[in-house]
């Protein structure tokens, strides 16, 4: 499949580019990840932030 087909068949069926969707549903995946039954996380930003995909660290 061409990939410029499939970024317009995916934009107009969902309404959003593949980026945003992957990206949103990054951002839910660390919403669940930060959210405990007490309100506390016991994970912190930096193992959140290798969990929910790609990211790019700088030191």
């Amino acid at each position: 499949m061409c990939p410029g087909y499939f970024y317009r068949m995916f934009k107009s069926e969902l309404g959003i580019s593949p980026v945003e969707f992957i990206n949103n549903e990054r951002i839910k995946l660390a919403v669940g990840l930060f959210r405990t039954q007490n309100g506390i996380s016991k994970m912190n930003i930096l193992i959140v932030a290798l969990n929910v995909g790609p990211t790019l660290i700088v030191c």
